[in-house]
């Protein structure tokens, strides 16, 4: 199949800083979501440097020849073989392509839980290679510079990270423990790292512990995930001092930055050489999340079609893991999970009635949660 991947709605600059192009971004879902324009056709791709290499949906492109196969493993250990196939030719950046190979997946277990877009696929980092990547999350703009010709005046005052990972990595600091995290745009979350040999510093600072049946990877659902929510903490990212901020650690050795978090930095990505160039924008941080709020959240199960409770204060002595909801303040939750995050908005309380199903028995419970943080 002769695909030529064109670069639609990219604004070409001749001019300053030896900028080749900017490719606009619109964020759905939390994410950066580009428009890739294939055989004269616009596509959905989110642009994520946490993925080596770029997928096709094999939804979205039907006719896409399989080539061979190649293995992958998940955040969650799991591993998959997917196949490949070869584009011809693939125009990007004024550089062409000769058999590119690029994954095909589906996509369809993925965009089931996307409301506002269903992706076409995803561009990895394999296309960045040779090129300097300036990400301009207030303006939403990705910029690519031609390495050769960039002024390198313009990094002056960043912190320069380096890497030896496949993917990129920011290496960070928290009380006297380093992580390295993947630099991920491909994840609409915030910081998510690992808690070993941190119990103390937990112990010392504000936090929430609790679990969940959740942790959707690309192949695998994880189950029974025990995590610490802490709140307003400092961490460091080599010369960079975040303060104040909320983040989550995982029992599972998990070390992530998410598109979130990522945007309280200007930062440069140069995958050929394996670094990342950072400025601090601001100490942004978000909001306390609903579980430190409400104490629990609910999810959907789309195989039984009904709405529980799949995340849960460790002190929530009220609700269960798995208590299916069925409504709230004896309002009716809504057919669709995609109303779901509106009506939840509109109709969680701290003091509510809750009815659920537990063990085949409807419960209707005057739900009180007193969100008392640790420390």
């Amino acid at each position: 199949m002769n695909l030529k991947l064109l670069y639609l709605f990219l604004t070409i600059s001749l001019g300053g800083y030896s900028q080749v192009i900017e490719l606009p971004y619109e964020e759905k879902e939390g994410w950066p979501i580009i428009q890739v324009n294939i055989d004269n056709k616009d596509y959905d791709f989110l642009f994520d440097t946490g993925a080596a290499m770029t997928f096709l949906n094999s939804n979205s492109f039907p006719n896409a020849v399989k080539m061979g196969e190649l293995e992958v493993r998940d955040l969650n250990g799991i591993v998959d073989n997917i196949s490949t196939t070869m584009l011809p030719e693939l125009f990007l950046m004024h550089q062409k392509f000769y058999n590119k190979q690029v994954a095909l997946k589906d996509l369809q277990t993925l965009n089931k839980w996307l409301c506002d877009v269903k992706l076409d696929g995803i561009l990895g980092i394999d296309i960045l290679q040779n090129h300097l990547v300036e990400f301009d999350t207030e303006n939403q703009i990705i910029k690519f510079y031609d390495k050769a010709t960039f002024d390198k005046s313009l990094l002056n005052g960043f912190t320069k990270n380096t890497y030896s990972h496949t993917l990129p990595t920011l290496k960070l600091k928290i009380d006297k423990q380093t992580r390295y995290a993947t630099f991920d745009t491909g994840s609409n979350g915030g910081l998510n790292i690992s808690d070993y040999k941190l119990g103390n510093f937990i112990d010392e600072n504000k936090h929430l512990i609790y679990k969940g049946l959740g942790g959707q990877a690309a192949n695998s659902l994880r189950e029974d995930v025990n995590q610490t929510e802490l709140i307003d903490v400092n961490i460091k990212f080599g010369k960079i001092d975040l303060n104040h901020q909320n983040f989550t650690l995982n029992t599972h050795n998990e070390n992530n930055v998410g598109f979130q978090f990522l945007k309280r930095f200007i930062f440069f990505l140069d995958v050929s050489d394996q670094i990342i160039y950072l400025k601090k924008r601001s100490d942004l941080n978000t909001t306390l999340s609903p579980l430190v709020t409400y104490g629990f959240w609910v999810h959907y199960d789309f195989e039984m079609t009904q709405f529980y409770v799949a995340s849960i204060a460790e002190n929530n002595k009220q609700l269960q893991l798995k208590d299916i909801v069925t409504k709230i303040n004896g309002i009716d939750l809504p057919q669709e999970y995609c109303d779901l995050r509106d009506f939840l908005s509109q109709n969680m309380q701290v003091d509510m009635s809750v009815t659920i199903f537990r063990d085949g028995n409807e419960k209707i419970i005057d739900y009180n949660y007193d969100n008392q943080i640790s420390q």
